[in-house]
């Protein structure tokens, strides 16, 4: 099997797929959403969530050469 194929599968399955967007209401009961503070406090707390989660998962994606991106200069001065 393909070498990227099993780091995606494997590696970062964990960190879910890069299409799910994260939702903290999923976590709590529906009765405070009809709050429109309450809502927006959600709404932007989610996304502040989702983006740690994608930062996580582009940290994760430098300790593989393959997949690699700025920390490729670390790569290339370890292995020459």
């Amino acid at each position: 099997m393909n070498e990227e194929i099993l780091l995606k599968k494997y590696l970062f399955n964990f960190l879910r797929s890069p299409d799910y967007v994260t939702d903290v209401n999923f976590y709590l009961p529906k009765f405070p959403t009809n709050d429109t503070a309450f809502a927006e406090t959600q709404r932007v707390l989610s996304w502040e969530h989702e983006q740690y989660r994608l930062k996580i998962i582009d940290f994760a994606k430098q300790f593989h050469p393959q997949t690699a991106t700025w920390g490729l200069n670390v790569w290339e001065e370890e292995l020459g």
